[in-house]
């Protein structure tokens, strides 16, 4: 193991040498700066070589003996700034690779994206192999592992099966859902549709699994930071897509800055600010699920459809006024965003009762109690369904259960979601044994154990590649792209988040 370790070691070190010549040559021989008959190298050019080689030159410098003494001496510092650098770097490199095929408010001319090509592939290049062989030497645990140890792994792999169906909306809504699947459409947009019900439910789930938790061993205060904490999280991540969005022209300078205050919409990430408020009234739901006991849970979807009645009854603003937005994030009036706040409590509910009996303390019960709680949910939003748009055929129920029931927050949207949302859990709890493997550790896994930042991800992906038109070919290549471009950059985020260990 110790001799594929040095071999593989000493393969990447030579990479470097070889990239720095490679892409030095490269930018030498790319032409537009001559004078006569006389090759002339500006003093531009001299400098981007001058960073080309500087990966080369560091190399040999800490192979000498007082340059491996100031590396050791440095490392960390080093490594930190390394880290920094690279986390800057590569989304920048990905926009720039981009460059030419998108819209970008700020545009290369052809002749300088030329030039800064060999420098900014060759850098990306050394930020790969150094993040490589930073961790061969430190050979940092698997972050899957680290957290499988913990966690139940069914609900990681049901979240990044979520993650999949929510990128996987986006894109058929960008491309044309009736252009790629015909007559299925309705089908695959009913399937998709499930993203935001699984999502939801299985953060009712942690709520009372880890938030709840948190609070019977190291009080409210810290659950509540831990709350918040992730509602800026979501914001964050919210402000990087809208920048995305708008810096790929999609969305304006006025509405970018009124969606950062709640008042407009983005273009794919809208659910990130329906998770700052939702999080942030968590923090009330698991005060009273404190203070009250589990029966909070137990009548809080009544409690939702009882108030309904109430805001049915209120004059909301007009839908083309600015504060329409909030008031539609928060209780899904007027009807012009699919999150609501207040009727998502309905999901959030559901899913708290699961992670209820999920964490029993009876190990023998919990499997049969979890099971039955689970089925008995599923009977209940799958009768309310039932009851109310009998006998509507099955394809017209779907395309409602895709556009206006979840567009008007009818209650036949949030018990068909609940069914749903409820079977994607149930088949993965039966087969969870058989979840831990090492394809799944790879791919899906790190979807659902990352969900934020595969969202922000995928999303921001989704949104700067160009379009193209619905072939099936390019539809799948673009699938293949976002998904495995999320993929590899958690990867990679993971990685240099072990380095500061």
């Amino acid at each position: 193991m110790k001799t594929i370790k040095t071999t593989i070691e000493k393969i990447l070190l030579g990479s470097i040498a070889l990239s720095c010549l490679i892409n030095a040559v490269w930018l030498i021989l790319i032409p537009g700066e001559n004078i006569g008959s006389v090759f002339f190298i500006s003093i531009k050019r001299i400098a981007l070589l001058g960073l080309i080689l500087l990966p080369l030159l560091a190399w040999v410098a800490s192979i000498t003996s007082h340059g491996r003494k100031l590396f050791r001496k440095y490392e960390k510092n080093l490594t930190q700034a390394g880290r920094i650098f690279s986390w800057v770097f590569l989304p920048a490199a990905i926009l720039y690779f981009i460059e030419p095929a998108a819209r970008f408010r700020l545009q290369f001319s052809p002749a300088i994206w030329l030039r800064l090509l060999p420098v900014v592939s060759n850098t990306t290049w050394m930020i790969l192999i150094w993040i490589g062989l930073v961790s061969i030497s430190r050979r940092p645990e698997s972050e899957t592992n680290k957290n499988q140890a913990n966690r139940e792994i069914f609900i990681d792999f049901t979240r990044g099966i979520a993650i999949l169906l929510a990128v996987g909306s986006h894109i058929f809504y960008a491309f044309g859902y009736a252009q790629i699947f015909g007559n299925a459409d309705v089908w695959v947009k009913a399937l998709t549709r499930l993203a935001t019900p699984t999502f939801v439910l299985i953060t009712g789930m942690m709520f009372e699994m880890v938030y709840y938790q948190r609070i019977q061993k190291s009080g409210f205060r810290s659950a509540s930071r831990s709350l918040v904490l992730r509602a800026w999280q979501c914001y964050l991540a919210f402000g990087a897509a809208v920048f995305v969005e708008w810096f790929n022209q999609h969305l304006s300078n006025k509405n970018a800055l009124l969606a950062m205050v709640f008042l407009s919409k983005s273009l794919f990430s809208e659910i990130l600010l329906f998770y700052v408020l939702f999080l942030l009234l968590g923090i009330s739901i698991l005060a009273l699920r404190h203070k009250f006991g589990i029966k909070t849970v137990v009548i809080l979807p009544m409690l939702v459809w009882v108030g309904n009645l109430f805001l049915n009854l209120v004059h909301w603003p007009a839908k083309d006024t600015p504060i329409s937005n909030l008031t539609a994030l928060l209780f899904g009036k007027p009807a012009i965003s699919n999150f609501s706040v207040w009727h998502a409590l309905t999901f959030m509910a559901f899913g708290m009762l699961l992670g209820y009996f999920l964490k029993q303390k009876q190990p023998a019960q919990t499997k049969s109690r979890f099971q039955l709680v689970l089925l008995g949910l599923l009977a209940l939003n799958i009768v309310v369904t039932l009851i109310s748009v009998h006998p509507m055929p099955w394809r017209e129920l779907l395309f409602h259960f895709s556009n206006d029931y979840r567009s008007n927050h009818s209650i036949v949207y949030y018990s068909m979601g609940s069914s749903g949302a409820l079977i994607l859990v149930w088949l993965f709890w039966r087969i969870r044994t058989k979840l831990d493997q090492p394809l799944l550790n790879s791919t899906i896994l790190p979807l659902g154990l990352n969900s934020l930042l595969a969202f922000a991800i995928g999303n921001s992906l989704s949104a700067l590649f160009p379009s193209i038109d619905a072939h099936p070919f390019n539809v799948l290549r673009f699938i293949l792209i976002v998904i495995g471009g999320t993929i590899i950059l958690i990867h990679l985020n993971n990685q240099l988040v072990s380095l500061a260990r």
